[in-house]
């Protein structure tokens, strides 16, 4: 099959994307991923050995940018519940059970989570436009 130049460049960039927006543990067989294949963000996990992926988050809102625990039970993902960039939220999955958790709220920005060594903790960046950011650390 012969791909034409804007074929190529679409491959490329949903590549891109992907690679930008993946998250795998070490030793684990499942791949988790943002993608926006059905017109909005969500976050999906891929078992490259069962060829099978699954849309974690089927849901209203861009959940984007997962980041896995290390002990590979939870998920940390960037929310967008509205159209403004502005009002960035920061949600947590346990991935067993699919339940989702709230981790920041009100007004603002919550960015750039990390883990904690022992997942116990999410540090992430808050604030608000036109003023300072700072980090936080949620207990979970």
């Amino acid at each position: 099959m012969n791909l034409t130049t804007r074929q190529t460049i679409g491959v490329l960039f949903s590549t891109l994307l992907l690679s930008v927006f993946c998250a795998c543990g070490s030793g684990s067989e499942v791949i988790y991923f943002a993608s926006d294949r059905d017109g909005q963000w969500d976050i999906y996990s891929s078992d490259p050995n069962a060829e099978e992926e699954i849309n974690l988050t089927d849901s209203p809102f861009a959940e984007e940018k997962p980041i896995l625990s290390p002990n590979r039970k939870l998920i940390a993902f960037s929310i967008r519940k509205d159209s403004k960039d502005s009002n960035v939220g920061i949600e947590v999955m346990k991935l067993k059970e699919g339940e989702k958790i709230s981790i920041s709220s009100g007004l603002g920005t919550f960015v750039t989570p990390r883990w904690s060594p022992d997942s116990s903790r999410l540090a992430y960046a808050a604030g608000q436009v036109g003023k300072e950011s700072y980090v936080h650390v949620s207990d979970l």
